[in-house]
């Protein structure tokens, strides 16, 4: 018999049989993992069993390779916070949907645990105008976390760290305003609070969801032949509508 336990956040939750039901989880120690847990439609299940919330998890099986058996208790309700402010609960779905599609199942990824956690405590905390950038920022960061490093720090073409404005779509590195001015049509907008700039204008949320889609769909999704996660596409549509002047 194989057994561990490790601090969870729920990711999917899929009805199985009568009673029970698969929960992906993304875990502290062992990364993205499954397992099936009995009795899942009883009301205090289905309390503990939304998406964001934070458990202690304990897996069995008696091969590493099966879908084993979980048992789980709480830790922290995240879901409940979000149920009055659709935007967040759009933050959050997406972030953990991009996890449950785009992780490898059981490899640890410590860095994105941690980084997920920090997120969530943003969107709880914080207006809009400061989780949206948290969240696109997060998405930089897991995309440098799958493979695939944005540079926009500086100009890939001068070296200058002023006036960045745009991105390569082909590397990923930032372009100052002079040097990408006469190639603007070819490249990616760069979100003014990304640079030294700082914050210019509530349309920088589309234009950051905008660029990390991007990337999404080239290096992590599109390597597969799948899209970006409904979600997440979702999530654009509602800042985009939101943040459109």
């Amino acid at each position: 018999m194989i057994n561990w336990e490790d601090e969870a956040i729920i990711l999917k939750v899929t009805a199985f049989g009568e009673s029970a039901a698969v929960v992906n989880l993304f875990t502290e120690k062992n990364g993205k993992c499954a397992g099936l847990v009995r009795g899942a439609k009883s009301q205090a299940m289905r309390s503990l069993l939304q998406i964001g919330n934070k458990v202690k998890a304990t897996w069995r099986a008696r091969l590493s390779e099966h879908l084993g058996t979980l048992k789980l208790e709480p830790i922290k309700s995240i879901a409940t916070n979000f149920y009055d402010d659709p935007l967040k609960l759009l933050g959050l779905t997406s972030a953990v949907a991009i996890i449950d599609q785009a992780l490898p199942d059981r490899e640890p990824a410590a860095e994105v645990w941690h980084g997920l956690l920090a997120l969530l405590d943003t969107i709880t905390d914080y207006d809009e105008y400061i989780w949206l950038a948290a969240y696109i920022r997060w998405e930089i960061g897991f995309l440098g976390e799958t493979g695939f490093k944005l540079g926009l720090d500086k100009c890939v073409v001068t070296g200058d760290v002023e006036d960045l404005s745009f991105v390569s779509p082909k590397s990923g590195c930032a372009v100052s305003d002079v040097a990408g001015e006469q190639y603007r049509d070819k490249l990616l907008p760069l979100p003014s609070f990304l640079t030294s700039k700082g914050f210019k204008a509530p349309k920088e949320f589309s234009e950051g969801l905008q660029l990390t889609e991007y990337f999404f769909k080239r290096h992590v999704f599109g390597v597969y032949n799948k899209p970006v996660p409904s979600p997440r596409q979702r999530l654009f549509e509602r800042v985009e509508m939101l943040h459109a002047d």
